[in-house]
């Protein structure tokens, strides 16, 4: 099976993962994706909703008219498509909720944002929907910065530093945000149906991990203010716990305990801002150089609640 790298974890799949970067065959797969017959439910679901269930060990996620996925022991996927289902629609889900459970499963924290390289380390930009995580890392983009990650942000304690992990080597860009970033932009469809664009990074794109630096809150206001401030040590951890990608799983795969407590222990070796923003993204300059000015070479003595 063809072997590629995402999250970082090295992932054998039965069936292409289009634009995913390669991983070396010779390596040892983390993760196998394999198509089979995935259950119609689990045996004792600790949870569940209308699309999913859960226990330790297993995730079950059922998109009908797309696929059923099998997530077992944080290392392999089973995905039973449904006839006539793209392949683009089986891999947005894939990459998506199925890995966010399956990292859950691993002990890894995975962040709801979009991250870019800095000579101090990642810096990640979290926030509900909407918000502009997307648009923002692809603004340090045109200026030159290297994107770790969009929309999920692998992060992992290793001898007592939170290291974030490449994602997948693209962006995904509504097509009204486009228009804020420069520079003509090769895109395809996320989905058949949806105004939003996939966006290959090329070399922009970080193939390493690193130290996970700082995590900054964008927030959305009415007004036209437009400020960052450091957060407290317990907000910082409330602000990790709220942006936790796929938070919902955690209850139901057994995992609260071990999620509160590798959220501190990231929480206690990172800076968190909050960024207030207007809801027109026209501002879009002035937030890169504030954060540039304020979060990339701060000093954090003054912090807010």
């Amino acid at each position: 099976m063809p072997t590629y790298s995402a999250y970082g974890l090295t992932i054998a799949a039965s069936f292409p993962l289009t634009g995913l970067s390669p991983a070396p065959p010779s390596v040892v797969p983390d993760v196998v994706v394999r198509e089979g017959t995935v259950p119609a439910s689990l045996a004792k679901p600790l949870r569940q909703g209308v699309l999913y269930q859960a226990q330790p060990g297993e995730f079950l996620l059922r998109l009908d008219n797309i696929a059923h996925f099998w997530i077992c022991g944080g290392e392999m996927i089973t995905v039973e498509r449904s006839p006539q289902t793209m392949d683009a629609d089986v891999q947005v889900f894939l990459l998506g909720s199925a890995f966010g459970a399956l990292l859950h499963q691993r002990g890894v924290l995975p962040l709801h944002g979009s991250s870019v390289v800095t000579p101090e380390g990642g810096v990640t930009f979290v926030g509900h929907s909407g918000n502009g995580k997307s648009t923002l890392a692809g603004a340090f983009a045109n200026r030159g910065y290297t994107v770790l990650s969009d929309d999920v942000c692998a992060v992992s304690m290793a001898s007592g530093v939170p290291w974030a992990s490449p994602g997948v080597p693209w962006m995904r860009l509504w097509a009204d945000m486009q228009q804020h970033l420069d520079g003509e932009i090769e895109r395809d469809r996320v989905r058949e149906g949806q105004e939003k664009y996939m966006v290959p990074l090329g070399e922009q794109f970080a193939r390493e991990s690193l130290p996970l630096r700082a995590v900054v809150e964008l927030t959305v206001s009415n007004t036209d203010e437009l400020w960052v401030k450091p957060l407290a040590d317990m907000s910082k951890s409330q602000v990790l716990l709220r942006h936790t990608y796929r938070a919902r799983f955690v209850g139901g795969l057994g995992l609260e305990s071990a999620h509160f407590a590798q959220v501190m222990r990231v929480a206690g070796q990172i800076e968190v801002y909050r960024l207030r923003r207007p809801l027109a993204p026209s501002r879009l300059d002035e937030m890169v150089e504030l954060i540039e000015s304020e979060v990339m070479s701060a000093d954090t003595e003054h912090v807010s609640a």
